[in-house]
């Protein structure tokens, strides 16, 4: 039995919700101020964290590609998994009108899935496919190449991004208990491995650059960028990233990456599919829900950064204290059914409804739809106060 049909409209009427009544006061101004503070920086250090992630990927992955090893491939992989967590993190600042998914936002390039991997290079049973194989298509493997090629003939062609670099890294996933097992000759002796040499590279080229345009956007010392028009109007700002969260929470996060991939038991609908990671894009997902809500990021990188501040839940509090409590409540049950989803991802998916992995699995989506719920009561309370 499937019950998609059922949660989706479900999923719709939480997460659009506008008109929940709120009790309590107006919202203190020194508290809207120290929330939407605190937001700027916990955005701005996440995007620092992941810019800083990303030049450590292209590092590695030149001396890789200078003299490849498997040593070197595996160098890679890891540093990829490691590029991964901030950004995760950062997918909770989506849908709230800021740079990285506005008219000219860089998210299509950065995290765009699902990706049809036989665009990019070979899949089995197809040795010629893909850009890396098709020199009389594509003569130069540029960064305007991939920029112009990415999604134009159609959503699942992608060409660059973080899982075009996984696909690239891992290989297509064939196996049902590992990850995919690109063979480090696609680097060596492989007739176009100076080809897919080059896309690897540009590729992480291009992930460092869009997110160094995140990073400036968010900077305290840049007149004129998103953080200064963000600061200019904190009301109407807050209201918007409270609407980013429910629409992250439950739309893409729960529906479209979890509900999707729980309906159709198909490996091609897991977020991070090549590399078999997809658990850690839930976990990482859910604490980006976390460090907006509770006003703190702890990042462990090349810098440590431990950020402590007012986050949604103590601006919630000023409307009132049971909402808080509720939506505390609520984000503490997202994050432990995220972390009990059993690994691999696309194992848990499968079976009959009752089987463990597909009961973690609906249980988290479960946990997000109330949680969005309670974020669209916040987010009314917000909506009344920009009327005032």
């Amino acid at each position: 039995m499937r019950f998609r049909r059922l949660l989706v409209p479900l999923l719709i009427l939480l997460t659009t919700a506008v008109s929940f009544p709120v009790r309590g006061q107006d919202a203190d101004t020194n508290t809207i101020d120290d929330a939407a503070q605190t937001y700027a920086n916990i955005v701005r250090a996440t995007y620092l964290d992941s810019h800083d992630a990303a030049k450590d990927l292209l590092r590695v992955v030149r001396e890789f590609v200078d003299a490849p090893t498997q040593a070197g491939l595996e160098s890679a992989k890891a540093a990829w998994n490691t590029a991964r967590e901030p950004y995760l993190q950062s997918e909770v600042f989506r849908f709230s009108g800021g740079p990285i998914d506005d008219e000219d936002g860089p998210e299509p390039f950065l995290n765009a899935w699902p990706l049809d991997e036989g665009f990019i290079d070979y899949v089995e049973g197809f040795p010629k496919q893909g850009i890396v194989n098709q020199s009389d298509l594509y003569p130069a493997i540029t960064k305007e190449v991939l920029v112009e090629l990415n999604e134009k003939e159609g959503e699942t062609m992608i060409s660059t991004g973080y899982h075009a670099i996984e696909f690239l890294l891992w290989g297509q996933d064939l196996s049902e208990d590992g990850p995919g097992a690109r063979p480090m000759t696609d680097y060596t002796t492989h007739p176009n491995a100076a080809r897919r040499k080059a896309y690897l590279v540009v590729c992480c080229e291009l992930l460092v650059e869009h997110l160094e345009g995140l990073v400036k956007e968010w900077q305290s010392d840049i007149d004129g960028n998103y953080r200064s028009q963000f600061l200019a109007d904190r009301k109407r700002s807050l209201w918007q990233v409270v609407a980013g969260a429910r629409q992250f929470a439950g739309v893409e996060f729960g529906s479209d990456r979890l509900l999707v991939a729980w309906d159709t038991q198909l490996q091609e609908e897991e977020h991070s599919c090549f590399s078999d990671t997809t658990h850690r894009d839930v976990i990482f997902d859910a604490q980006g829900l976390e460090n907006v809500l509770m006003g703190r990021y702890d990042f462990q990188g090349p810098i440590n950064r431990r950020l402590v501040g007012i986050g949604l839940i103590a601006l919630a509090k000023d409307f009132d204290s049971a909402l808080a409590v509720s939506i505390e409540a609520s984000l503490a049950t997202v994050t432990e059914a995220a972390e009990s989803i059993p690994v691999p991802f696309d194992q848990a998916i499968l079976g009959e409804d009752d089987a463990p992995g597909r009961v973690a699995i609906f249980a988290t989506v479960t946990a997000l739809e109330h949680l969005a719920g309670q974020l669209a009561k916040l987010e009314a309370a917000l909506a009344a106060e920009l009327k005032r």
